[in-house]
């Protein structure tokens, strides 16, 4: 076994960030070629890895060593691929409930329209108390959303 092989399979044991941080470029390059595949397998978009490992894209991109950066690259899409499928069904729906939402304000409004004896404050302050509740209805949290927002502002 080489020196080198030596070293990979040794610097396979540390953390990520020493992985992806280490002074050799072998082990670097190593580390982003298997944060590729660890990101291309992850099928549950909340999984603990991407907070864990999103914050040190900006290094690794920015490395020194042209190939690391390549590989860092690769990793980084494959990054984005994964979490992007938690975006499009945040997104979807955050899509939905505005939607509903909008369109129950809409009839809200309408009703208040059609009917001209509804200047009186009683029947006024009822649909107030729609809109309130209307407004105060279940919405993504968000923490869902902002993690892959501060990644991405990071990484850029």
């Amino acid at each position: 076994m080489s020196e080198d092989d030596k070293l990979l399979k040794e610097a396979k044991k540390l953390p990520w960030d020493e992985r992806l941080l280490h002074k050799n470029w072998k082990v670097r390059i190593d580390a982003n070629a298997d944060l590729a595949t660890v990101f291309d397998s992850i099928a549950d978009p909340k999984d603990h890895r991407f907070r864990e490992i999103g914050h040190l894209f900006k290094k690794t991109v920015s490395d020194s060593n042209a190939p690391v950066q390549e590989k860092a690259l690769d990793a980084l899409v494959s990054y984005l691929k994964a979490a992007d499928a938690d975006a499009g069904r945040l997104l979807m729906n955050l899509f939905i409930n505005v939607t509903g939402m909008l369109c129950q304000i809409w009839l809200i409004f309408v009703r208040s329209a059609q009917d001209k004896k509804a200047a009186k404050w009683s029947e006024r302050k009822d649909a107030v108390e729609e809109l309130t509740k209307l407004a105060s209805t279940k919405r993504i949290s968000p923490g869902d959303f902002s993690e892959i927002c501060r990644t991405l502002k990071k990484a850029c």
